[in-house]
């Protein structure tokens, strides 16, 4: 006997992945199936894909995104007959640890920014003897963020580091015996 083919056609809204469909054999496991990777590696913005989506799967319906419907390169085909698999893409998530850079006092909760959202900057931290300048990149140097940039489009943890500028302060000497 020889097994069934059937075509698995790849609806992709975006048209990034490589494939349009492929051949899925009849109790034969899949291998030839656009890993998530590869998918997520041809993304640009010239290709049609959303700005701040990642390719998440393929997925058997297209409304619901669990691991029940999930197919994936070494899953066995149990079904008969042709199928299209859907891509399933998120808005790309990025975790924000504020760090206080030599100020003491209670850490800052670290926060998650959702493309397209508007991140929440903590209130201005204090530390004695400075006046607080920013969040930046790098804890010395580095670029000031005051948003999160449209082309943030990865799961990431990002680093925000304070900067401090030193307080200066006049200080008058006063000579009670005028001998100055």
């Amino acid at each position: 006997w020889l097994a069934n083919e059937y075509e698995i056609t790849l609806s992709d809204a975006y048209n990034v992945s490589p494939l349009d469909s492929l051949l899925w054999s009849y109790d034969a496991d899949l291998a030839d199936l656009p890993t998530v990777e590869e998918v997520n590696a041809l993304r640009s913005n010239d290709s049609g894909e959303p700005d701040g989506y990642l390719f998440v799967g393929w997925y058997t319906d297209p409304a619901v995104h669990t691991e029940a419907t999930l197919v994936e390169n070494g899953d066995t085909n149990t079904a008969v007959g042709d199928r299209t698999l859907y891509a399933f893409w998120r808005l790309a998530t990025t975790t924000v640890t504020f760090d206080l850079n030599g100020a003491s006092g209670t850490a800052l909760a670290d926060a998650t920014w959702t493309y397209g959202a508007t991140l929440t900057f903590p209130s201005d931290p204090t530390r004695t003897g400075y006046t607080f300048d920013g969040w930046f990149t790098e804890d010395e140097a580095g670029a000031e963020i005051t948003s999160l940039a449209a082309n943030d489009s990865t799961d990431a943890e990002t680093t925000l580091y304070a900067h401090w500028l030193a307080n200066e302060y006049e200080i008058t000497l006063s000579d009670a015996y005028n001998v100055s």
